[in-house]
């Protein structure tokens, strides 16, 4: 299912200075909202510099996409002027507009753990209890 994002992401993608927009991936549960994977946000990695062969050095955050890396510097710098926002780059994340950060979609989506699991689990925890 192709993922939806806020008015606000949305916005920060279209900048011509961003080079990728990198969805960042989570595996979810059964019962959790599909579009952010139950975690209530959607984040995704917005690269200004790349592609390279190597990791970037110092202040560069490194994503690995599409067998390239993509970079973005590993900080914001304030706004000189309180009118304007300075644009993100890097990793931005906002409030999933599916589940609106409910993590699930209704409580009737919501699959239990089964049983057999639960009970492995609890035997697992146990043998790992200091006597």
């Amino acid at each position: 299912m192709p993922k939806l994002y806020t008015a606000k992401l949305n916005q920060l993608t279209k900048n011509p200075q961003v080079k990728k927009i990198i969805d960042l991936e989570y595996i979810h549960e059964c019962g959790q909202c599909e579009n952010c994977g139950g975690l209530g946000i959607i984040s995704i990695f917005l690269a200004n510099m790349g592609p390279f062969t190597e990791v970037g050095a110092g202040h560069l955050i490194s994503k690995w996409c599409d067998g390239k890396w993509w970079c973005a510097p590993g900080f914001v710098e304030p706004g000189k002027d309180a009118n304007k926002t300075n644009f993100k780059f890097g990793t931005v994340s906002d409030t999933c507009p599916v589940c609106h950060g409910q993590r699930r979609i209704s409580a009737g989506a919501y699959v239990p753990m089964p049983q057999e699991c639960r009970d492995r689990l609890n035997s697992v925890c146990d043998k790992m209890k200091m006597p």
